[in-house]
């Protein structure tokens, strides 16, 4: 930066389009690009193995299992950047296995989805191999028991005022009940917000809105292929969406949320994923003037059609 610029003493305006605006000298200048996490408003929870909204700081928390070689057991912070540079994996090691701990939140709002439990913590790292999705980013592979848990509670206030974007694949042919994400507890189903399969219409996308499940019998996934699950609300309904693709529309509901949910899984911990999840990005606002904008950043990064 030049002299001239420093002698200002003014900071650069930043936006969202790539490069700040000094309104005093009229050039532009480099930034930091904000992240989807951050940006339309800003999300309430973002987790993504992607920089959205880290910053470069860390995304993701991991646990090595050497099966009782050295430094077994041992935990470690890695960025985006060393996620897709093979830090993490060389860390882990060849042919051991690593695990999710925590699943860092870049919005800003320190709202980390966790698992403390060894057995039931996603895998990130199998026989020294990243796990991917089917458009070769890294990913979180679940399959039951694992789940994480999202402290929900606090990020979102009420039933009219919440949006969520999920990518994710199934890998089960049938289709059983799955969840990808679930905001909320099992005791208080009619504060259910979240997208996957449930008992009743197994083999179908239900999102689950103030109740356990409401079907839409117009999506039926496919599986080995990354979806891109959408739902916002505006003043009069909640909707759902698939690779864009309106699926699902309901009325609204004014009801608060007082429970934490998961990923991966039905908050209580039943109806597993077997799959992959790339990306979780939760709004505690309705964001239908933003869906599409948000989307497109999404879906160009996991190579996603939109519909």
């Amino acid at each position: 930066m030049s002299s001239e610029k420093l002698g200002h003493n003014n900071n650069v305006l930043k936006g969202d389009l790539g490069g700040g605006f000094d309104i005093l000298t009229g050039s532009t200048g480099e930034q930091t690009d904000l992240g989807v996490a951050r940006r339309f408003g800003g999300a309430a929870a973002a987790y993504s193995l992607r920089d959205i909204g880290a910053m470069n700081g860390r995304v993701v928390r991991v646990r090595r299992d050497t099966g009782g070689g050295a430094g077994d057991n041992d935990e470690e912070d890695f960025s985006a950047s060393q996620v897709a540079s093979g830090a993490l994996e060389s860390f882990v090691g060849a042919g051991n296995n690593g695990f999710i701990t925590l699943w860092y939140d870049q919005s800003g709002n320190d709202h980390d989805a966790y698992q403390s439990s060894a057995s039931s913590q996603p895998k990130i790292v199998n026989n020294g191999t990243i796990e991917l999705s089917p458009s070769n980013q890294p990913a979180l592979r679940f399959i039951s028991p694992t789940k994480l848990s999202v402290p929900v509670n606090g990020h979102i206030d009420n039933l009219n005022s919440v949006s969520f974007f999920v990518v994710g694949e199934y890998e089960t042919a049938s289709i059983p009940p799955q969840y990808f994400l679930n905001l909320t507890n099992f005791s208080q189903i009619p504060q259910a917000v979240g997208v996957g399969s449930s008992p009743s219409y197994s083999g179908y996308t239900n999102f689950s809105y103030g109740s356990f499940g409401n079907q839409s019998t117009s999506h039926t996934p496919s599986v080995n292929q990354n979806i891109l699950y959408s739902a916002v609300t505006d003043s009069s309904d909640f909707e759902g969406f698939a690779d864009g693709s309106s699926i699902l529309t309901t009325s609204v509901i004014d009801r608060a949320v007082t429970q934490d949910g998961s990923i991966g899984a039905w908050a209580t911990g039943t109806y597993h994923l077997n799959g992959t999840i790339s990306e979780v990005i939760i709004f505690g606002v309705g964001k239908a003037d933003d869906r599409a904008d948000i989307e497109e950043n999404i879906a160009n990064h996991y190579n996603i059609t939109l519909s």
